[in-house]
């Protein structure tokens, strides 16, 4: 190993070292952003600086919840190895075993109206041309959203249903612009979603397109999916 080489492995081990003394002795708070994300990939990432990548996840996703719920594609297109996004998806992972096993205020989303208000107040975690899932029981009671590739990753999907007793999903497409674009593209995607919930017992209530204006449009509303 060269004499610069060396130097530079423990410029960045000492950072690393200076960060976690800075969190024990002041809170993950002190910390900006970026550097939340930063100290996720010390843990894929082991001898370089990670904080070039931090900067470039959150430039791309816009916040930390963009980027611990981006689409695994477009993490694996901005370099990040599997071992990588999955030490992202750790934050989300957390909040939802949280979110099941700790007491919290019932978030209901049965009614149409309910379901445009909590996307109005949970669209900015949503980034552009990403889909979410809505996990409800059967009293419509919300019991986690969370990021899936809907058309591709159905059967983790179907699995966090199960492993969640969820009795009807929601699921969520952001798109740029064109919605009535992508409800083509997407059509057949819907519709065979449709019947494999079916086949598990699961009720897809819908699934919903949304741009940047809030323009929405429901498969189940058109008639798409019954």
């Amino acid at each position: 190993m060269s004499r610069r080489s060396s130097s530079q492995k423990n410029s960045v081990l000492g950072h690393r070292a200076r960060m976690r003394e800075r969190v024990l002795r002041n809170g993950v708070e002190s910390l900006a952003d970026y550097e939340i994300i930063e100290m996720l990939l010390f843990l894929s990432v082991p001898r370089q600086d990670t904080k070039p990548r931090a900067k470039e996840l959150m430039a791309t996703f816009g916040s930390i919840g963009g980027v611990v719920n981006a689409p695994v594609t477009r993490l694996r297109e901005i370099g990040l190895n599997d071992k990588a996004i999955k030490i992202m998806r750790l934050p989300q992972a957390a909040a939802s075993l949280l979110a099941v096993s700790e007491p919290q205020a019932e978030i209901v989303v049965g009614a149409w109206e309910e379901l445009v208000d909590y996307l109005h107040d949970t669209m900015e975690i949503m980034p552009e041309d990403s889909s979410r899932v809505l996990f409800l029981n059967n009293k419509n009671r919300l019991l986690a959203d969370e990021a899936f590739n809907v058309g591709r990753d159905t059967q983790d999907m179907f699995r966090r249903a199960l492993s969640l007793h969820a009795t009807a999903l929601i699921c969520l497409h952001s798109v740029q612009f064109n919605v009535q674009g992508e409800a083509r593209r997407l059509r057949t995607v819907a519709i065979k979603l449709q019947k494999e919930t079916e086949h598990l017992a699961i009720t897809l209530h819908d699934y919903i397109l949304i741009d940047k204006q809030f323009e929405l449009f429901s498969f189940r509303q058109q008639g798409i999916i019954v």
